[in-house]
């Protein structure tokens, strides 16, 4: 949750400065956790000597499960906490954004960043080793000292195993002369309290950009699908989109704002389907689609060449973003964006119920055909493409009704449980339409053009497999 200072006082520049130099727990994952953070400031012995600012510039984000967690540290090259996210328990994850110190002088105007690395460095000294016996009964940890900041962590087991907390005092040092400045730590700032597992502790956290990789690999071992899925650099991670993690083939990458990851995070839902039914909302390539939202780009934006293989088969069924993506955007993601954004949200995320509306995705879809295949097909052949897609959304309307996966007002029910053999036969009639209305389109489109939507085959290809439908569906199968 953003967390409102108790003594806040405005921060008028646009340097960050701010970095952990206490925490506070108590219980276990529900119980009350908090942190304290101060302004890293020059000592007069640095004023004296010519410095005239010291911010913090991002270095990176590191994602780990909190049982058997350790931040390490370097005394040469110190990194200091500028926010802390955990949810879950001990075993959810715990994400520190770390930063490295920046220190300037007056006559250093237009010396980048690099370069003043050269110039001047961060050691950290007085290492100071704070432990609990029980995490649940630490309460506040913090140095002895006024002028230490935490460097480094290290937890073992639950909330009843131990935990050391590593500080230490930071100084500026000059290359050339080895001549150091302390530094002080200024306007400390405590945080309101909550809930450890919904914690997010940070103040003034340097602005940057996170990285997604979008990565391939084949599908059920043919040539002509790919199953494709997300990589976040920084923080690490894996959006699996429903599927493996090999990294066949890289085909873009992507820049999105950081705090977007953590609402990403948030709403990826179990194998990162994000709000996607398998196979009946869309397929991987929708899945992965949601995860690149914040970018601003798809891969429907990408080059013919960059594509999945399968993606155009996919996309003319499900879309960009699969079924009801406005609902899952506005309900969904939207709440969990403004709370990463430090904006104040109406309401908490809420339960994705998805709204099958035949009108609504048929236009979509028809959309997304006159923009997606204008440079491919004639005018002609899009029309036959659409009356496809109109009997393919009739049709599968007709399944979700009689699989009992359809309300009598048009929302789609993920059942509380089910049988293997319901799901088995579903999706063999969902697999069975598919393969009719492919038939249908590359009739319309004739062999020469199918290929080319179809990565060079004149063959019909299934992308949904009623194995991964068993394992969407692993834990409410009876």
């Amino acid at each position: 949750m953003e967390q409102i200072l108790q003594n806040n006082s405005e921060i008028k520049d646009m340097q960050s400065h701010y970095c952990m130099i206490a925490r506070y727990h108590w219980g276990d994952e529900n119980g009350k956790s908090n942190a304290k953070f101060a302004r890293l400031t020059l000592s007069e012995e640095a004023r004296q000597a010519g410095f005239v600012d010291v911010w913090l510039a991002y270095d990176s984000g590191i994602t780990m499960k909190e049982s058997n967690s350790h931040l390490e540290y370097d005394i040469e090259k110190p990194r200091v906490i500028t926010r802390r996210i955990h949810s879950g328990d001990e075993n959810g994850k715990t994400v520190y954004e770390l930063a490295s110190v920046i220190a300037r002088k007056e006559n250093d105007t237009g010396i980048s960043e690099e370069e003043r690395s050269r110039l001047y460095m961060c050691v950290a000294e007085d290492i100071e080793v704070v432990t609990n016996g029980k995490e649940s009964k630490a309460q506040w940890v913090q140095s002895s000292a006024s002028n230490k900041v935490i460097i480094g962590r290290n937890h073992y087991k639950d909330e009843n195993g131990k935990t050391e907390t590593i500080f230490a005092s930071l100084s500026i040092v000059e290359k050339l002369s080895k001549k150091k400045y302390p530094l002080v730590l200024t306007d400390i700032k405590t945080l309101n309290e909550c809930k450890e597992s919904k914690s997010d502790f940070s103040v003034d956290a340097p602005v940057h950009d996170t990285k997604l990789k979008l990565w391939t690999k084949k599908a059920f071992n043919t040539n002509f699908l790919d199953h494709t899925w997300v990589e976040s650099i920084d923080p690490s991670d894996e959006f699996r989109c429903k599927g493996g993690t090999d990294k066949n083939r890289f085909l873009h990458e992507f820049q999105i704002p950081h705090f977007t990851y953590y609402a990403l995070n948030e709403v990826r839902d179990k194998d990162d389907s994000i709000g996607i039914l398998y196979g009946i909302c869309g397929v991987c390539h929708q899945m992965a689609n949601r995860f690149l939202y914040p970018s601003g780009r798809s891969i429907t934006q990408l080059n013919l060449e960059e594509r999945p293989k399968g993606y155009n088969l996919s996309s003319a069924l499900y879309g960009t973003y699969g079924y009801d993506f406005s609902g899952w955007r506005d309900k969904v993601y939207q709440p969990a964006y403004n709370k990463y954004a430090g904006r104040k949200s109406e309401k908490e995320s809420v339960e994705n119920v998805f709204v099958f509306s035949y009108k609504t995705e048929l236009e979509k879809l028809k959309t997304f055909s006159k923009e997606y295949f204008a440079d491919i097909l004639t005018t002609e052949m899009i029309e036959g493409v659409h009356k496809a897609q109109g009997e393919w959304l009739t049709q599968i309307t007709d399944i979700l009704s009689k699989y009992e996966f359809l309300s009598d007002d048009g929302k789609i029910i993920k059942p509380e449980s089910i049988s293997s053999d319901k799901v088995t036969s579903m999706y063999m009639e969902i697999v069975q339409l598919q393969e009719d209305v492919f038939k249908k389109i590359r009739g319309v489109v004739g062999i020469p053009i199918w290929k080319k939507l179809n990565n060079g085959s004149p063959d019909i290809i299934d992308i949904v497999s009623v194995e991964e439908a068993l394992s969407f569906y692993e834990s409410i199968i009876e």
